[in-house]
């Protein structure tokens, strides 16, 4: 099994946005934790979830997203590393240059690519292709989208206990909500130290899987491990505020977010970090007398996508 020595990722003080929004805004720079030429959360979860497959001997990582999926980009950068094959399955989603990029970079390393119009065709596709290649004699491997299992949300425990040794005084940790994995994690690392920020989470995707129940559902798959009896989140804020006219597209409202943190060059993606961008900025307008605000920045670092 391949050796990785994990470093808690930096935080930074956001100097200009802070002085601008008159309220101390920290970044949590998941874009330098660096794990086999990916970045960003779907490599911190990457780091959890390979290493155990390859010890359980599969050969071929069958997982899916939308054609700009960060975790379908990442998994089959890596996936090279350790000899998995991945096969990947697509929904659409609308173009923009960023996301385009990211997948023109995914077709290029995957092993075979294919497209499902919903949720559902997706999942058939999926156990269709599991069992072909069963019957090849393979080892297949079905990663849910996000990297979101029970090793990728225990990334995310280990990740929010990491603010521990990092103390700032915030009212609020800002994570986005896509597949959930993140949002379930930090939030059962608070269940383990109570004393950490209190989670508020943007969601990215509209689907039934939203919300608070879809949450404990998946830190379910994880508590036990932490000896987590009686998991709670009463505490925990999610808003469906910032998802804008559809997944995937540019939100008209979040552009502000974009060039406020742009004067600190903090690049804001314009599908996640943006929307959760701007929710630092509303909570900072909202809040009289904020301690502070810290942003999870989740999106891989922008000079490897293209």
């Amino acid at each position: 099994m391949k050796s990785f020595i994990q470093v808690p990722t930096p935080l930074q003080y956001l100097e200009k946005v802070s002085e601008y929004l008159r309220t101390p805004v920290w970044i949590k720079r998941e874009d330098l934790f660096s794990y086999y030429s990916a970045s960003g959360s779907k490599a911190r979860k990457l780091a959890k979830i390979l290493p155990l497959l390859e010890k359980e001997s599969v050969t071929d990582i069958i997982t899916a997203g939308t054609t700009g999926s960060h975790h379908v980009n990442a998994t089959a950068k890596i996936a090279k590393t350790f000899d998995f094959k991945v096969h990947a399955i697509f929904l659409k989603q609308p173009y923009l240059d960023y996301s385009y990029a990211i997948y023109q970079n995914t077709c290029s390393l995957v092993q075979d690519i294919s497209f499902s119009i919903n949720e559902l065709s997706l999942a058939f596709r999926a156990l269709y292709l599991y069992h072909k290649l069963k019957r090849e004699g393979k080892r297949p491997y079905f990663l849910f989208p996000g990297g979101t299992n029970a090793g990728g949300i225990s990334a995310y425990v280990e990740a929010g206990l990491e603010l521990l040794q990092q103390p700032v005084p915030v009212d609020y940790q800002v994570c986005i909500y896509g597949s959930g994995g993140i949002t379930a994690g930090l939030q059962l690392a608070r269940q383990l130290e109570p004393s950490l920020p209190p989670i508020f989470s943007v969601q990215v995707y509209p689907g039934f899987w939203n919300g608070k129940l879809y949450i404990r559902n998946l830190a379910g798959l994880s508590q036990v491990k932490y000896g987590i009896t009686s998991y709670g989140d009463t505490d925990l804020s999610i808003s469906s505020s910032y998802i804008g006219k559809a997944y995937g597209t540019e939100n008209e409202s979040c552009k502000e977010a974009i060039e406020i943190f742009q004067k600190d060059k903090i690049q804001l993606d314009p599908i996640y970090m943006a929307r959760a961008g701007q929710a630092i900025i509303d909570l900072a307008r909202k809040k009289n007398n904020a301690k502070g605000l810290l942003l999870w920045y989740t999106s891989p670092a922008f000079n490897s996508l293209y």
